[in-house]
């Protein structure tokens, strides 16, 4: 799979996952105004939530290993977050919040598992293209 095909399959992950987020937010809504906020571990609306969390958790550790890969031609060094990497990251997350620091060890999972090292061509063909 060159390099092109890998980036447009991970936009693609990416777009699905922001879909289901969208409906699952909107099944949450509903099940809070049905359930009349009932907040119990078994009910519907906590069941909804923690899909809600598990699908927004799935996204943002895609989304900065996507970033990160888009722009950095090797993100990775003996299996560490290269300076360049890191820089991309601090553009793509600016704030962030004690206690809401991304999951660094699955960052590193998916882009030691996606490894793309692209041409010079396809690279400048994607980047003109997106």
């Amino acid at each position: 799979m060159n390099y092109k095909e890998r980036y447009l399959e991970e936009k693609g992950y990416l777009k699905g996952l922001a879909v289901s987020i969208t409906s699952k937010k909107h099944e949450y809504k509903d099940s809070q105004r049905n359930e009349g906020g009932s907040f119990v571990e078994f009910s519907t609306t906590y069941k909804l939530l923690r899909e809600l969390r598990k699908l927004q958790y799935e996204y943002r550790s895609h989304h900065i290993a996507y970033s990160i890969r888009k722009k950095v031609r090797l993100p990775l060094d003996n299996g560490e977050l290269t300076e360049e990497a890191t820089q991309r990251y601090n553009q793509i997350e600016r704030i962030v919040r004690d206690g809401n620091e991304p999951n660094w060890d699955y960052i590193r999972e998916i882009l030691e598992t996606y490894p793309i090292v692209p041409e010079v061509a396809d690279e400048e063909a994607v980047c003109a293209n997106s």
